[in-house]
């Protein structure tokens, strides 16, 4: 939904017939890109985590994740984008993983990995500022 909505942003308030079936065609036509692709670069980011096996260490994740996404869905004012959350959650996950481990190379390969995604993601933020600052 909150997805949906920022697309939504970009659009017209009121849309024609023909419109409407170009946006929805282009929507439907990128979801099936990243389908084809099989999810694509984010896909690589998720695989290169820690596996886990326990399928009940798998629910509680999900679990939180949803919690998370619903508190700032349904009783935040303070806008947040899901992508941040996901990458918290992904750090969270895989520093509790580590501490579990209790072993030092895998501290390192974590601290490499959540440093690598908040990386990714700042240089994200930062292109997008620079586009706000210089188009606008």
């Amino acid at each position: 939904m909150h997805d949906t909505a920022n697309v939504a942003v970009f659009l017209p308030r009121v849309l024609t017939f023909q419109q409407m079936v170009i946006a929805v065609g282009y929507l439907v036509g990128m979801i099936g890109v990243l389908m084809y692709w099989r999810g694509g670069r984010i896909q690589q980011i998720v695989t290169e985590k820690t596996d886990i096996t326990d399928v009940r260490a798998a629910t509680i994740i999900d679990f939180v994740y949803a919690v998370v996404l619903l508190v700032f869905k349904q009783w935040n004012d303070i806008p947040m984008s899901t992508t941040w959350v996901f990458l918290g959650l992904l750090a969270g996950r895989e520093i509790a993983l580590a501490l579990f481990a209790k072993r030092p190379e895998v501290y390192w390969r974590t601290t490499r990995l959540v440093f690598k995604d908040i990386g990714r993601a700042g240089m994200g933020l930062l292109i997008s500022l620079l586009l706000v600052i210089f188009l606008i």
